[in-house]
């Protein structure tokens, strides 16, 4: 049976697991992966303010397949304040409307705590994906912004 919910303390080691799996998926994937940094930043997000990081998950049986993390941001125009997904992955076999409802409660925690908007991305790996852009479109969401990377 699927749960989402926020993360626990005790979540960190298989919410690392995903962090790998996002890594390795992403354009990202040419930078070395650190696991104590990306440590460092998860247990940031799960024992920081609860007003300005949000990690959820995807449970399955008691499983984490999947994670969503974000922080809120003053806007640079206004004092507004904008909720910006960090990172959000579920395995692909547990991916569908789970998925959805991950990316609901994150709706939902920006809300609450304040902001305005929220922004969420999609991985281009190998170009843009018009899978992703129908999704977030479906979801609500504007095109807004694409994203470079260049290697150094």
């Amino acid at each position: 049976m699927y749960n989402i919910r926020l993360a626990e303390m005790s979540d960190l080691d298989q919410i690392l697991v995903h962090c790998k799996s996002f890594h390795s998926n992403s354009p990202a994937k040419a930078q070395e992966f650190s696991e104590e940094k990306v440590r460092e930043v998860i247990t940031g997000f799960l024992s920081g303010p609860p007003e300005l990081y949000f990690t959820g998950v995807l449970d399955f049986n008691g499983s984490v397949v999947g994670v969503l993390a974000g922080h809120a941001v003053e806007s640079l125009f206004n004092r507004s304040y904008m909720a910006c997904e960090t990172m959000w992955w579920v395995e692909p076999k547990h991916r569908g409307r789970y998925s959805v409802h991950l990316m609901g409660l994150f709706e939902a925690w920006s809300k609450h705590v304040g902001c305005s908007v929220c922004v969420m991305s999609g991985l281009h790996t190998n170009g843009l994906d018009p899978v992703v852009d129908k999704y977030y479109i479906r979801q609500g969401y504007t095109k807004t912004e694409t994203t470079y990377m260049k290697e150094l």
